[in-house]
């Protein structure tokens, strides 16, 4: 490691399209250097108050080497952030900047443009060539930057610096507080399990309703059939089927969402059914009733004070292809045990990277091929959270993507005081 004197001031720049996982970065500068620090993205306001805040300068010769002559960085750091061929060329070549890529990815879109043409695979070849260091989100990610001519000397793998950005919002964040402070209280924790669909899509919302509905039915079978098995503490919470809170990706669809959640469930229960929206004045007594079925999020900014309210948790758009899946580090950070179907995207690398003992078949990141699967892996989460079976696993979700997001900052932080380690043996030949 690299002990930086305090008289030494490093000026360093951030491009990211990752902000919070970036602010783990800065902290890590903050305490090995003691230093100035430029920061460049047009969200950080919130998150960096002590540095400068803007936009990066458009791609062009003029406009990157008067900004970059201007700002003069001792190191430039890349966050998961799209590459400008002319600014890496002018920061690093040129003005022979150290240049770090960190929690880079390539998608396969972009791998195939890159790759399209002679005069492209040069400048990729000639870009991923400036950096310093190389960090790729995952050893898939690493072939890909092999494959665009990135050196295998510069090259490491590290989990993404998401699992950080979400372990920070899992903080207390006082503007989210404040901003979901007048959000219901509508959870029954003691009366009904309670299950979130996350961020879906149209797509899969009917797979998940049906799903729903198959396990509401398995639920009151089995709740008849064992009621021996249940401790009378917890015979509330498995007398009522499991409320599923539905959360579309795009809110402005919660409306039909709510029409199709009473169609399907009407249909495959035979039971009364009620659909009611997060918004409405009447979902905080809403969920208290049996024939609440469903509650649907028809707001944005709320998921956060949800998740601590459920007992499992299903990562929308993965059931059915193409799907893509969505980050299954939010309700994991809240104690949620999480279940996912086969179509993750590029989140299947990040699935993978988990330890072997956390993707166990009975651990708390489980897989569903299936509607029929979904309902049953469901069933045993819900359950089991009867027992308080499912608050040991919700916090080994949570310790794991901890320990990933952990792993991934001090992997970058390691790649930095490399680079500070022969700016500082510089500084000292000069002096």
């Amino acid at each position: 490691s690299c002990v930086v004197p305090q008289y030494q001031r490093f000026r360093t720049v951030f491009t990211t399209a990752n902000v919070s996982g970036a602010a783990h970065i800065r902290r890590e500068l903050e305490r090995l250097t003691k230093g100035n620090i430029t920061t460049r993205s047009s969200t950080m306001i919130r998150l960096y108050h002590s540095a400068r805040v803007g936009l990066l300068p458009l791609d062009s010769p003029g406009f990157v080497s008067r900004w970059i002559t201007r700002e003069s960085p001792d190191v430039a750091v890349f966050v998961e952030a799209e590459l400008w061929p002319y600014t890496v060329h002018f920061a690093g070549q040129t003005q022979k900047i150290p240049l770090i890529l960190a929690d880079a990815r390539v998608s396969l879109r972009s791998l195939r443009r890159w790759t399209s043409l002679p005069v492209s695979i040069r400048l990729a070849r000639q870009m991923l060539s400036a950096f310093t260091s190389i960090v790729a989100q995952s050893r898939r990610q690493r072939r890909r930057l092999q494959h665009l001519g990135a050196a295998d000397a510069k090259l490491s793998v590290a989990p993404s610096l998401k699992f950080a950005s979400f372990a920070q919002a899992a903080g207390a964040d006082e503007s989210l507080d404040n901003a979901c402070s007048g959000l219901p209280k509508f959870m029954p924790l003691d009366t009904r399990r309670v299950w979130i669909a996350m961020s879906t899509h149209r797509a899969d919302e009917e797979l998940v309703l049906r799903a729903h509905a198959q396990l509401s039915r398995d639920w009151t079978a089995r709740s008849k059939a064992e009621p021996q098995c249940l401790n009378q503490s917890r015979q509330a919470a498995c007398h009522h089927a499991p409320l599923l809170v539905l959360a579309p990706r795009h809110v402005d669809r919660a409306q039909d969402v709510a029409k199709l959640a009473h169609t399907i469930l009407c249909d495959c229960t035979s039971q009364q059914c009620e659909s009611v929206l997060i918004g409405s004045s009447v979902c905080a007594n809403a969920a208290q009733r049996v024939e609440t079925k469903t509650v649907i999020i028809d707001r944005l900014g709320v998921l956060h004070s949800i998740y601590p309210m459920c007992h499992a948790a299903y990562i929308g758009n993965s059931l059915c292809a193409p799907g893509g899946g969505h980050n299954f580090a939010e309700p994991a950070l809240a104690g949620v045990p999480v279940v996912a179907g086969p179509f993750l995207g590029h989140h299947e690398q990040q699935l993978r990277a988990l330890s072997r003992y956390a993707l166990r078949s009975d651990g708390p990141f489980r897989r569903a091929a299936s509607r029929d699967q979904l309902a049953t892996q469901l069933h045993d989460l819900l359950w089991k959270s009867a027992a308080h079976a499912v608050h040991s696993l919700g916090q080994e979700a949570r310790a794991e993507v901890e320990r990933m997001g952990r792993v991934a900052v001090d992997k970058v932080a390691k790649e930095l005081r490399s680079v500070f380690a022969h700016q500082q043996s510089h500084f000292s030949k000069i002096n």
